[in-house]
């Protein structure tokens, strides 16, 4: 239940991500205004995220899932109410992309905590890999489906079938039986977000992944560029915008895949140096062509080099992190990996607008390699971790 209510809540929230970043690139035609939906759904992630991981830690877990996909829910009937109505605006895509990643970062944290709870510490790794997939799925089907709808039936069309991802989703978590969490961390709060931060901070290969990971998102941060190189440089409208946006789940999902071959690989840190670079390496492809089909390859390159990547991060994050304190750090982990793309899409965009989209994402892929070669030097036992 824990694994279909989040494919169900990851599909709506992929859905909702794409038909928004569409939507504001045909109301304003502006790199810019595309890459500022970035700027709001980093906002939450920087000023509550720590927030959310510490609650997932003192409150009942379950529960805490419920209340935060109803709020996605309603949200979700206020982009039908005003798609229908003709009255959509920017701002209004704008306040709900804010206020979705505010739950989010509420969600995300109970829900990676969970795993550990439901299965066996010899399963994590296989766990973790079946979140990763159904992660990834939706995540190939929510922008795919919302790229159709789009063509099909407009906004409104594309926003309803998003609700009912959100319904489904909802109805998944209501019905969950999970043991109750409530009580692993006690108050006082301000103190249990400290030690949060504190373990993260004195824990060198945690605090040296999550860096890595948090610049290789920034630089990396390519998918709000799509509209751009589905309209305007490969000229392939909005059913290609969509299975553009599709083939990095595509690629991720081959990466689960994959995973299940690496699993029982005991350096776990060094693969996941190998990874990042792999990925710098599929962005410099992805930036540079020309053709929609080499693109579409470039982009599932991506994604999958990635997702093997992400895989034996979160491994490692949940096996070094005592029970207790996971939601803190899941919350953090969630700060950087999510909140580095959503800044990233802010200077992407604004770099996109001065010297075009392909060759910003040139440039940063470097960055990318630059950063994986960097860390591996500077954080030696990421390379030495074993489990």
């Amino acid at each position: 239940m824990l694994w279909a209510g989040g494919f169900f809540s990851s599909g709506g929230q992929w859905m909702q991500r794409a038909i928004n970043l569409w939507l504001v690139y045909e109301l304003t035609g502006s790199a810019l205004q595309l890459g500022l939906i970035g700027a709001f759904q980093a906002l939450p992630l920087l000023l509550f995220s720590i927030i959310g991981g510490t609650t997932a830690d003192a409150v009942d877990r379950r529960k805490l899932l419920i209340l935060t996909q109803g709020i996605r829910l309603l949200l979700g009937v206020g982009l039908v109410a005003l798609a229908a109505s003709q009255n959509l605006e920017v701002w209004h895509i704008y306040a709900v992309a804010f206020c979705t990643t505010a739950a989010a970062v509420f969600d995300g944290p109970a829900r990676q905590a969970l795993i550990p709870r439901l299965v066996p510490l010899d399963q994590v790794t296989q766990a973790v890999v079946l979140n990763s997939m159904m992660f990834q799925f939706s995540r190939m089907l929510g922008p795919g489906l919302a790229g159709a709808l789009l063509a099909a039936s407009g906004g409104t069309g594309a926003y309803l079938a998003n609700l009912c991802f959100f319904v489904a989703g909802w109805l998944c978590f209501a019905l969950l039986r999970a043991p109750a969490t409530a009580g692993l961390a006690r108050p006082p709060f301000l103190k249990m977000m400290v030690e949060g931060v504190q373990f993260v901070r004195d824990t060198p290969v945690i605090l040296g992944l999550l860096v890595l990971d948090a610049v290789a998102n920034f630089f990396g941060a390519f998918e709000a560029l799509m509209p751009i190189f589905a309209e305007d440089v490969l000229h392939v409208g909005a059913a290609g915008y969509g299975l553009l946006a599709s083939a990095p789940a595509l690629g991720a999902f081959l990466g689960s895949v994959m995973v299940m071959f690496f699993g029982h690989y005991q350096r776990k840190g060094a693969l996941v140096l190998i990874f990042v670079f792999c990925f710098s390496l599929a962005l410099i492809g992805f930036g540079l062509s020309p053709y929609f089909y080499l693109s579409l390859f470039f982009a599932a390159s991506i994604g999958m080099f990635d997702q093997v990547a992400v895989t034996f991060r979160n491994t490692i994050l949940l096996l070094v992190t005592p029970d207790e304190l996971r939601g803190r750090v899941e919350s953090i982990r969630i700060m950087f990996v999510f909140g580095a793309p959503s800044l990233g899409s802010i200077q992407a965009g604004a770099v996109a607008g001065l010297i075009g989209a392909p060759l910003t994402i040139g440039i940063q892929a470097l960055l990318v390699a630059a950063a994986v070669v960097g860390i591996s030097v500077k954080v030696p036992s990421i390379r030495r971790v074993r489990m």
